[in-house]
């Protein structure tokens, strides 16, 4: 016996989930500035284009840039636990990137936060991708 069924509907109760989702979020979506802005207008923290220039035009220096850096780390990261470490010699080295007056390409002078899993050539403590000699220990007792 041969039984005909209708065809099945393209439309799902997940596809009309998923647009009605997407259809309220969407007023939402957009109105936020791309940039903090304070009350004069002025975005909050200029990107790395505006640092360059003005480290360029000499009205910033690697070493005050570093240091406001630190001193965000310091007054922010008791709330928001991210940074693991701070590089001890950040500001020797800004002030050793500042007496070299000659820019060795887009990123020098600016200070970086990095992931504790890419290796370093500095007194940096990180894993370089492998779990720490501790956390070994822990994780092969289980």
């Amino acid at each position: 016996m041969l039984v005909m069924r209708a065809p099945a509907s393209s439309t799902t109760r997940r596809t009309v989930l998923a647009l009605g989702t997407a259809a309220a979020a969407q007023p939402w979506l957009g109105t936020a500035p791309a940039r903090p802005r304070t009350d004069s207008g002025e975005p909050d923290e200029p990107g790395i284009t505006e640092l360059r220039r003005r480290t360029s035009d000499g009205s910033l220096d690697a070493e005050r840039l570093t240091g406001h850096y630190l001193e965000r780390i310091e007054r922010l990261d008791p709330l928001l636990h991210l940074v693991i470490e701070v590089n001890p010699d950040a500001l020797r080295e800004a002030l050793r990137l500042d007496a070299r007056r000659r820019s060795r390409g887009p990123l020098h002078g600016m200070p970086l936060l990095l992931k504790d899993m890419l290796e370093t050539a500095d007194r940096m403590h990180t894993t370089a991708g492998s779990l720490p000699p501790t956390w070994r220990r822990r994780i092969w007792a289980v």
